[in-house]
């Protein structure tokens, strides 16, 4: 036997140090080199004899505040390990921390539930090392450290690693915490030998965990038992099936009478149901035109209340528009006038040139008649001459035409200028307007908030008790609950119009009373509770159990402290319902504090002093109390405390609501003042621009008078000319050309000023339709302005009116969906619309619901002179026809079910039934070699009920064991035919059979030896050491607090031994002793 180590667990902190120091000695006494890197140990090289480890075999375990240990470090042997220790010493936990430190959880040790219960006592984290040995290369080490927050980290040849790729990497070794074959803690070792012969085969099946055994036999257990259950179904369905067709064969006779009462009644039910669409088109159509209606409301509502918030804006950008389009038609008018003068000139130039085309085509005309008419001409010439002279002496002087033109355009730029300045005006009386109307809306929405009490009342109890506004709620949510009407909380429920009076009763009455409901019924106290417990919320309820009237005395009158400034006790400072006054006038007893005033503050000791009986009252600043001792002289005790703002009575303030009223009254005085003004502005613009018009027409009425003159002048000058030419006229052929070259070359200079006065006067029409659209534009605006600032005032009057008509008509509209889906659900239920149906309902010429009806009363009639002595029979009949038709395919379903179920039974039970006989023959060998090994007989057996072979439940594994050559045949293990120790020894025998099936780098057994006697624990030992002895199987870990004298060792065995007690030895401690004994020895 070689001793590898001495498990030590180090319990004296005080010389750690030293004992780490030592550690190093003895690792290098190892030729093993142990480094630490991020307090992980690397690595360590394998001993010379590599051979002896299986791959994934454990090479050394390290445990720091683990369990019992606060620092230990061992290394365990190749083969049969033997950790050996006094109960309590710490045996256990080695192998609760290989299972831990290789990732197994707390559950399968089947002591502690938590990481951090395996953390030594008072300390806050420890950790797990196991080096696990590697036949390819270095060795794997694996640490897991525990903390106190049941969390724990990993890491692989020190590198941090999530626990699920250390679980891998522990799986590629073959390594398997949870089969009980590979690890067997010392909680699951009773709990193994104490299974059934069932749960034994189940747990084997688990542990082998090849060709899927397990799972097959959960399967095809639960294919049994639901084949059994399928079968016993399909037998009673069947029954069910005889008996409903020999109960319809008696009634066939009877059914035919009824065929032709039931069509009368079919056409009756058909008729109904039509009756029942119309009904619904009605009300369908009913409930459209109010939808309509509603929609159209909506709409306008919408409108109206979008139009609101953007009109101030969309005001101050037509009064920006209105300026630039003034602009710009004072920089058109002065284009056109610039226009007109162009088109005068070129008027009077085009006249020139026509007279002398027209002169020119006469002269061609007349030219062979020359000589008579010579003279004629020339004659008549004269008298145009003169004519024109005439009219021009009859026109309006030149200078008194410009001076007029003079007057008409400084009249014009007069008016101008009094239109601008009327219109600067104007936009600043709308401006002042506009900020009136806020003022307005400001003030009439404070006087709204003022007003709405309750609300702020609300308000200030969500802010002040959340819990409490919750408990508000669901009790309104549940008041149908309730058989009388629930009070509360109390600060909702009382009045208090006078802040001052508000905040003596914040001061006075407890803050639970005003957070507290009242009830009126036991009952309904215990269904208050009931809720508040459902939602868990905590609120205090009182329960008025004896309403009445207060028989209060009060000491002083209020007329003799009325001077004081003191008017009200302060019991008549609010309002209240009778059951909240009984509440709070029985736990706070306010009928005797007196509520004074701001008049009161600096009278308080002349009150005092003039009402002895006087206890207690309010200032509205202060609270003052008198109090008598009742020792001595019994002096009297004044106090007086400080009173603050109210927080949840808070009344409406009447003193601000007033001023706010009369506020609102003076500002629509002066807006309507205002708007007065402004459509008088508008007016006197309207005004002024009408006489800027009339001018501007008088003034085109002037200029023509010019034109005029100098159309006259043009033709005297070119009748002058016509003399002069008749006087000097050439040779008829050569004036003919002249002529017409003349005429050719007056009409191209006449196309070219055509041109441009075309030009000009396009541009002037252009110019007139663009100041006439100005015009409008500023007249539209200005109407528009007005508009938008009438509309600003009447949004708010126009949306309560179409808000008022939108719930009439959403009221009448809901109530006629209502009663449309109503009638649409009934028509649904009883008869939902099918082509089919609407193919039936054209058969009938009634459409009215009269009419229906009348055709509902005759069939009904005809259908009553039908009568039968059992008028469920029809229905019975068809009702079981129906049931049978259902029932026959449902059989033919179950029982090709039944059959598929039977042909995968048989499939899965080839599939498990095979290697479950092979793995029990294997097992059977081996225990059978084992027990004769001991000089007993014993062997495993697949035990089933032969009646019912395929009840896979019954399915067990039998062990058969024979410990006395005086029996005569091998017996079931059974706890009333062997004793304990003989089952220990059986169930060792079997877990050793079975291991021996189970490829493993190592296996963990903890005290299998509980209960047997010294002879069996012998028998079993001698067979563990055989089992573990030979080389290339798996390590094995044997722990036992106890061993027999004279055990039979092979070489190959590693005794571990914990040491623990309170004289026990340090690890340096036993080095030393060590040394000192080998010294002494050398010596003698």
């Amino acid at each position: 036997m070689s001793s590898r180590k001495r498990v030590v667990d180090d319990v004296d902190s005080g010389q750690e140090e030293e004992d780490q120091e030592e550690d190093k000695i003895q690792r290098k006494k190892r030729n093993i080199e142990i480094q630490k890197t991020q307090n992980i140990s690397q690595p360590t090289p394998s001993p010379n004899k590599t051979d002896e480890y299986v791959n994934g075999s454990i090479y050394r375990i390290k445990l720091h505040n683990i369990v019992t240990y606060s620092d230990v470090e061992f290394f365990p042997g190749p083969r049969l390990n033997v950790i050996i220790g006094p109960n309590g010493s710490g045996k256990s936990s080695i192998v609760c921390a290989i299972a831990l430190g290789l990732g197994g959880s707390p559950n399968l040790l089947g002591r502690a539930k938590q990481l951090s219960d395996f953390i030594k006592q008072g300390t806050e984290r420890g950790f797990i090392e196991i080096e696990l040995f590697n036949d390819n290369g270095e060795n794997f080490v694996i640490r897991r450290d525990l903390k106190k927050d049941n969390s724990s980290d990993f890491r692989f040849n020190g590198k941090q690693m999530s626990k699920n790729d250390v679980l891998k990497k522990i799986k590629e070794l073959n390594v398997q915490i949870d089969n009980l074959c590979q690890f067997l803690p010392q909680d699951k070792v009773v709990c193994f030998a104490s299974m059934s012969p069932k749960e034994l085969l189940i747990e084997t099946e688990k542990a082998l965990a090849v060709d899927g055994m397990y799972e097959n036999h959960m399967k095809l257990i639960e294919l049994k038992k639901s084949q059994n259950e399928e079968t016993n179904s399909l037998e009673e369905q069947k029954r069910s099936l005889d008996d409903l067709m020999r109960k319809n064969q008696a009634l066939e006779e009877e059914v035919g009478k009824f065929h032709e009462r039931q069509r009368y009644l079919d056409t009756v039910e058909l008729l109904k149901k039509k009756k029942l669409w119309v009904d619904f088109e009605e009300c369908k159509d009913a409930a459209k035109r109010h939808k309509e209606k509603k929609a159209e409301l909506e709409a306008d509502l919408k409108k109206k209340e979008d139009d609101r918030a953007p009109t101030i804006q969309t005001i101050a950008k037509l009064k920006e528009g209105l300026a630039t389009f003034q602009q710009k038609n004072k920089e058109i008018s002065t284009q056109i006038l610039q226009l007109e003068n162009h088109i005068q000139k070129n008027n009077m130039q085009k006249e020139d040139i026509t007279l002398k085309i027209d002169g020119a085509n006469q002269q061609l005309d007349l030219l062979s008649q020359r000589a008579e008419q010579k003279k004629a001409e020339v004659d008549k010439l004269k008298r145009e001459i003169h004519e024109n002279n005439q009219k021009i002496t009859q026109l309006m002087d030149e200078n008194t035409v410009k001076a007029q033109l003079e007057e008409k355009n400084q009249e014009l730029r007069v008016l101008n200028s009094k239109l601008n300045e009327a219109q600067i005006q104007q936009r600043s009386a709308s401006d002042n307007l506009t900020q009136l109307d806020r003022e307005i809306h400001s003030n009439v929405t404070r006087l709204g908030q003022i007003n709405n009490k309750r609300e702020a009342k609300l308000n200030a109890l969500r802010q002040n008790n959340p819990e409490v506004f919750k408990a508000y709620n669901i009790i309104n949510q549940n008041a149908d609950k309730f058989e009388q009407r629930v009070f509360g909380p109390v600060s909702l429920e009382i009045n208090v119009e006078n802040d001052d009076h508000a905040k003596y009763l914040e001061f006075i009455v407890p803050y639970r009373v005003f957070m507290s409901f009242i009830v009126l019924t036991e009952r309904d106290k215990e269904t208050f509770h009931q809720l508040m417990d459902k939602f868990k919320f905590r609120a205090n309820v009182f329960y008025n159990r004896n309403p009445g009237e207060q028989n209060i005395h009060r000491e002083i009158p209020l007329d003799r402290v009325k001077q004081y400034g003191i008017t009200h006790y302060l019991d008549q400072t609010f309002t209240c319902e009778a059951p909240v006054r009984d509440m709070i006038l029985d736990t706070s007893h306010i009928y005797y504090i007196l509520a004074g005033s701001k008049s009161t503050v600096g009278k308080e000791k002349e009150i005092l002093k003039a009402n002895p009986t006087l206890r207690n009252f309010f200032t509205s600043e202060e609270y003052w109390s008198r109090t008598k001792s009742k020792y001595g002289n019994q002096s009297e005790l004044v106090r007086h405390s400080s009173l603050k703002p109210s927080d949840l009575l808070s009344g409406i303030n009447l003193t601000e609501k007033v001023e706010l009223e009369t506020r609102i009254a003076e500002l629509k005085s002066i807006a309507s003042q205002k708007k007065e003004t402004l459509s008088a502005m508008v007016a006197e613009q309207r005004t002024i621009s009408g006489k800027m018009k009339s001018i501007q027409e008088e003034r085109s009425r002037i200029s023509q008078i010019n034109d005029e003159r100098r159309k006259l002048y043009a033709k005297i000058t070119h009748t002058n000319r016509k003399i002069q030419d008749l006087s000097h006229e050439e040779d008829e052929e050569k004036i003919r050309a002249r002529l017409k070259k003349d005429i050719e070359e007056n009409h191209k200079r006449r196309v070219g000023i055509l041109t441009a006065i075309t030009n000009h006067l396009i541009k002037q029409c252009t110019l007139y339709l663009e100041r006439d659209h100005i015009v409008i534009k500023l007249s539209a605006f200005e109407g528009r302005v007005q508009f938008e600032q009438d509309k600003l005032d009447n949004t708010a009057s126009a949306v309560d009116r179409l808000r008022g008509e939108l719930n009439i008509v959403t009221r009448e509209y809901t109530k006629a969906l209502g009663e449309a889906k109503s009638k649409k659900a009934l028509c649904d239920r009883e008869a939902p619309f099918t082509q089919e149906l609407f193919s039936k309902f054209q058969e009938f010429e009634v459409t009215t619901s009269e009419e229906i009806i009348n055709e509902i009363n005759a069939y009904e009639t005809k259908a009553k002179f039908i009568i039968s002595k059992n008028p469920r029979v029809l229905e019975d009949y068809e009702n079981r026809k129906k049931e049978i038709e259902s029932l026959t395919a449902k059989l033919e379903d179950r029982e090709q079910y039944i059959t598929n179920r039977k042909a995968e039974l048989e499939r899965l039970k080839t599939a498990w039934l095979g290697p479950v006989n092979r793995f029990i023959q294997d097992i059977n060998s081996r225990f059978t070699k084992y027990f004769e090994a001991i000089k007993c007989a014993g062997e495993i057996h697949l035990g089933f009920n032969p009646l019912n072979p395929d009840d896979f439940a019954e399915y067990r594994i039998d062990i058969k064991v024979k410990f006395r050559e005086e029996d005569k045949e091998l017996k079931v293990l059974d706890a009333h035919v062997q004793s304990g120790g003989e089952r220990s020894v059986s169930t060792m025998l079997f877990l050793i059979s079975l291991q021996d099936l189970t490829v493993c780098p190592f296996r963990v057994v903890d005290e299998i030896n509980q209960g047997m006697d010294g002879k069996n624990e012998r028998m079993i030992f001698d067979q563990i050491v055989q089992s573990a002895a030979r080389p290339g199987l798996p390590q094995y870990f044997l722990v036992t607090p106890k061993l027999l004298h004279n055990l039979n060792y092979s070489e190959n065995t590693t005794v571990l031994c914990v040491f623990t007690g309170p004289w026990h030895m340090t690890q340096k401690q036993f080095d030393n002793n060590l040394k000192q004994s080998i010294a002494n020895k050398v010596n003698s």
